[in-house]
């Protein structure tokens, strides 16, 4: 074997190599946020999602509903990079409000509770 036949196999086993070590980090993973609406009232509701930006804008809105009495509805939301959100959860005559940060909180579920006396917004971070 020749020295230009080895040391071009070397170069190129080398450059392959550093090739895998060179490359970008992987992206982290996107947040998830859950939406839930439990309805713990005697009769249904329309509801309403909204998520806004920081700006305002409209990122996402679901409708769900009619949300039957004792049955609970779910909608998912994925992080687009613009966070933090603002979240409105609205029926006919009451609104819950709630904030989505997924620097602070990638994975997030926000429950909204309807009860006749009041409606109620809970949260927790998995």
């Amino acid at each position: 074997m020749n020295r230009r036949t080895l040391l071009q196999g070397c170069l190129a086993t080398t450059a392959v190599g550093l090739a895998g070590c060179l490359r970008a980090p992987d992206a982290p993973p996107a947040g998830r946020l859950e939406v839930r609406v439990w309805n713990a009232d005697d009769h249904a509701h329309d509801v309403i999602v909204t998520m806004t930006d920081a700006t305002g804008a409209v990122v996402d809105r679901s409708t769900l509903g009619p949300v039957q009495p004792s049955v609970s509805h779910t909608v998912s939301f994925r992080d687009g990079g613009s966070g933090p959100y603002e979240l409105t959860v609205a029926g006919s005559d009451w609104r819950t409000t709630g904030r989505w940060d997924p620097s602070a909180c990638a994975d997030l579920t926000l429950e909204t509770r309807i009860t006749a006396a009041e409606t109620a917004l809970s949260s927790r971070c998995e």
